[in-house]
């Protein structure tokens, strides 16, 4: 028998859908067993978790407070390389664009890296009062980036 270089990039193809559709699988058991037996909650946390390993993109967990003629924001970006956050500030909402640091990645993930897609966070949050955008300050603090802007009247 000769060696068939279509025959091992079907065998690769059909090893990958394999190892994808088990993944699946495993994500489908996990977040059953995490959030219970609600459908309509099940479903929306499982399509956003494939979403995310589609992508390559994550949301950013981020906290949004008013404190006296300001609004703070603080989003949370571990393992986002310092030099490519990118802060956007509108009348009504904050954006936020960071590319992760690949090695901080890989190593917070460890053998488990080889399979994430993950590359950047990505966030549009709505803010609850109108701001004046002219007045956005921010400041990383670790794995923190703290926007303070002035409420507008």
């Amino acid at each position: 028998m000769s060696w068939d270089p279509f025959k091992v990039i079907e065998d690769m193809i059909r090893n990958m859908r394999r190892r994808m559709q088990e993944t699946e699988r495993l994500m489908d058991e996990m977040l059953q067993n995490l959030l219970g037996s609600s459908e309509k909650t099940y479903e929306m946390f499982y399509e956003r978790a494939m979403e995310t390993l589609r992508s390559g993109r994550e949301e950013p967990l981020a906290s949004i407070y008013e404190e006296g003629d300001y609004v703070i924001i603080a989003v949370s970006v571990p393992g986002a390389r310092r030099e490519t956050i990118d802060v956007k500030v509108f009348e009504d909402r904050v954006e936020i664009v960071a590319s992760m640091d690949l090695r901080k990645v890989s190593k917070a993930l460890g053998y488990s890296y080889r399979y994430a897609t993950l590359r950047e966070y990505r966030g549009v949050y709505p803010l609850p009062s109108r701001i004046d955008p002219s007045t956005a300050r921010y400041e990383i603090k670790g794995d923190l980036v703290i926007i303070r802007v002035r409420k507008r009247y």
